[in-house]
Parts: C-alpha cells; sequence; structure tokens
C-alpha cells in the first residue's frame, strides 16, 4: 500500500507521465535487466553498456 501511495504522490507533480503496460514476453531484455542484482537496492538504476549477460 506504501508504494501505490508513493506512486500517487508523483502522479500529482506538475509534469508528463505516461504509463504504457508491455507483456513481460515481449520485453524480456528490460525483464532480464531488472533481475540483475544491484549494489543500491533503492536507487535508480541507470545503464550505460548492455550488460554482458543479455
Amino acid at each position: 500500500m506504501l508504494k501505490l501511495h508513493l506512486i500517487h504522490q508523483l502522479l500529482e507533480r506538475e509534469w508528463r507521465v505516461r504509463f504504457r503496460y508491455i507483456l513481460r514476453d515481449l520485453n524480456k531484455i528490460v525483464d532480464h535487466m531488472a533481475k540483475l542484482p544491484s549494489l543500491y537496492c533503492n536507487e535508480v538504476q541507470i545503464f550505460t553498456e548492455i550488460p554482458i549477460s543479455i
């Protein structure tokens, strides 16, 4: 429930936000990247290169 509240707070800000649902089967690369271990669990990860495991 906390995550839903945080999403709602972000949506109330004055910026344009667009969500688009993509089936996991059609988005395997991003799904794989999301599962990669992270050193910073609660921070945004920015990939400047394609991970070797892809």
